[in-house]
C-alpha cells in the first residue's frame, strides 16, 4: 500500500469475538498503525520484511458499525505491503452456552421463591 491510509467499515454483532487477520510486509522501514474497532495496534517493519501474517482481535459490546483502518507512518512514498485482508468470527464455546443455562436456573429459583413470598 502507497503510504497513506486505507480505511473500511463493516457490520458487526455485539457480543461477538472478531479477528481481524493480514498480511504485511515492506521494502524499507516502515511503521503501520493498524484500528479494528477499538483495538489498535502499532506494528514496525524493518529493511526488507516479507509478508507475514498478523492478526488482531475486537469483540464489540453492542451491534454497530465499525471500522478497519491501516494508517502508514511513514513519510516515503512506498508504505507497507499489504494482502490477504480478512475479518472472522469466532465461534461461541460452551462457556457462553454453560452460562445461559446457569442464568436460566437462577432465574427459575428466583421465580419460586417470589410466588413462595407472595402466597
Amino acid at each position: 500500500m502507497a503510504a497513506g491510509k486505507l480505511k473500511k467499515s463493516f457490520t458487526l454483532t455485539g457480543g461477538f469475538a472478531y479477528e481481524l487477520s493480514f498480511d504485511l510486509g515492506t521494502t524499507q522501514n516502515n511503521s503501520v498503525f493498524v484500528t479494528f474497532g477499538n483495538s489498535t495496534s502499532l506494528i514496525s517493519l524493518f529493511g526488507v520484511e516479507p509478508l507475514t501474517k498478523r492478526s488482531l482481535n475486537f469483540s464489540p459490546v453492542v451491534s454497530g458499525i465499525y471500522d478497519v483502518i491501516f494508517q502508514d507512518q511513514g513519510g516515503d512514498n512506498s508504505g507497507g505491503i499489504l494482502d490477504n485482508v480478512k475479518i472472522t468470527e469466532s465461534v461461541p464455546g460452551p462457556l457462553p452456552i454453560l452460562g445461559v443455562a446457569a442464568a436460566f436456573r437462577v432465574s427459575r429459583r428466583l421465580r419460586a421463591r417470589l410466588r413462595r413470598v407472595q402466597s
